[in-house]
């Protein structure tokens, strides 16, 4: 009987303690969306901030003459920029992925994100992975181009007919 009595607190303590872990797991959940949330209010704060005619775009000017100022860069720190590394364009530059020369809020954040804090091993295996294809596509590029390279060979090499088999000049007769 003192088994079965045990065996019955040892089922309501697992079962309390499953709750309160699930519970956690809730609790964990809504702090980082919380967070998330947080963050992206400091990124538009720190957007509008930046966008100084306020029309909703950041140039490379205006994002360079703010982040001379010491107060930009100690926000950009906090979220987890280190702006030290980079000069001014060349962080623009690293933020403004489709090129056009400007950020709208959304791309902004999206390339805070990417640039924030440091690279982790999923960034890592990315940037590999882009490697690879790069590679793969710049071999792709060689092969063809040498293989068109010598089609046309035989009709752009005048000089070749000059030369005997070693290619050394033939001595004219």
């Amino acid at each position: 009987s003192t088994l079965c009595v045990l065996n019955i607190v040892t089922g309501v303590f697992v079962e309390n303690a499953t709750k309160i872990v699930s519970q956690d797991e809730e609790m964990v959940m809504m702090e980082q969306l919380n967070e998330r949330e947080n963050w992206f209010h400091e990124i538009k704060e720190l957007f509008e901030a930046a966008d100084e005619d306020g029309n909703g775009l950041l140039s490379a000017d205006e994002f360079a003459e703010k982040l001379q100022d010491y107060r930009m860069q100690a926000w950009l720190r906090k979220i987890g920029v280190h702006v030290e590394s980079y000069s001014a364009h060349g962080l623009f530059e690293l933020l403004d992925f489709d090129g056009d020369g400007v950020l709208e809020l959304e791309e902004f954040a999206q390339a805070m994100q990417s640039v924030h804090g440091y690279a982790r091993s999923v960034d890592l295996a990315k940037v590999s992975h882009e490697c690879k294809m790069v590679r793969k596509e710049l071999s792709e590029f060689i092969r063809v181009s040498t293989k068109v390279f010598e089609i046309l060979a035989p009709s752009t090499r005048v000089e070749d007919k000059n030369k005997d088999r070693d290619g050394m000049a033939k001595q004219p007769k």
